[in-house]
């Protein structure tokens, strides 16, 4: 078993250990080893659900078995499943399994299905991704001084997430701009990434050109240096309507199986003269950042 998979492994024990208590996603990022966003990104890739979904749905799926299996008061196991109220508890039980509590209880649960607790494996996530093949060139990217605007989002991670209205409004604003940056080394145009720890999913995305000088930045725009150094280097080919699959397939089964380990960096994608957003000939480049 990989690094990765030993880590989300252990986390998913963690959490079956601790339903009934206070479950914070940086606490169990913290017992996986790794930093919040990273590892709420894989979890999501590679199970096929946003951490706290998949707790939700543990404690729901424990709550069935024990209203099927037991005299338990639904009070008492509404709270014990981490809910305010029994109220809450039912249109989420509802929400997931389609009967009420009371109906579980009346049926035993007959013909209702939990939330499974997955045995992270190689062979899990070759099924589970369908076996997508895709070798990234591993490649030392140089340092760039670049400038552009920047703008806090919050990640498809978290159920407030706006990257997808955020995003796409940033680069048209930026592509308007565009032609006031002065000294630009070249065609191309990049999207940086930083992630920061703590609830919430809060991110910041840079929509940039490199510059071989920053002495003069328009307005409203901002000079940053991405620091290069080694990364996993993606073609996304196709319109970017689909790029969330490149993305789900970088976390969620290419990583875990690569033996590499993410570093603090940026991610990076880079836009050159085969990028157009819609077509399927499309090409761009998403650069992880590796150990």
């Amino acid at each position: 078993m990989t690094g990765y998979l030993r880590q989300l492994q252990r986390a998913i024990t963690f959490i079956e250990e601790h339903l009934a208590e206070d479950l914070r996603p940086d606490a169990i990022a913290r017992e996986a080893g790794m930093s919040m966003w990273h590892f709420q990104r894989i979890f999501s890739a590679a199970l096929g659900q946003p951490l706290m979904d998949y707790v939700r749905r543990r404690r729901l799926s424990c709550a069935m078995l024990r209203l099927g299996s037991t005299a338990d008061l639904i009070h008492d196991i509404a709270l014990d499943s981490g809910f305010e109220s029994q109220e809450a508890f039912t249109r989420a039980f509802k929400s997931m399994f389609g009967v009420t509590p009371g109906a579980c209880r009346k049926s035993r649960g007959a013909g209702l299905v939990p939330q499974a607790v997955p045995q992270l494996t190689a062979d899990y996530l070759f099924h589970l991704h369908h076996s997508i093949t895709m070798t990234p060139a591993i490649q030392s990217l140089p340092p760039r001084l670049v400038v552009g605007i920047e703008r806090p989002f919050i990640s498809a991670l978290s159920p407030k997430r706006d990257n997808h209205i955020v995003i796409p409004q940033l680069w048209q604003d930026f592509g308007a701009r565009i032609a006031s940056i002065e000294h630009r080394a070249n065609d191309l145009a990049f999207g940086a990434i930083w992630c920061d720890e703590g609830d919430g999913g809060r991110c910041r995305y840079l929509a940039c050109v490199e510059v071989s000088s920053a002495d003069e930045v328009p307005d409203g725009m901002v000079a940053r240096e991405l620091s290069g150094g080694k990364h996993a280097v993606f073609t996304h080919k196709g319109p970017m309507t689909r790029f969330d699959r490149t993305v789900g397939y970088i976390y969620g089964s290419w990583l875990p199986r690569s033996g590499h380990q993410l570093r603090d960096a940026p991610e990076i994608e880079i836009y050159g003269e085969k990028f157009d957003p819609e077509s399927p000939d499309s090409e761009m480049e998403y650069c992880l950042p590796v150990k």
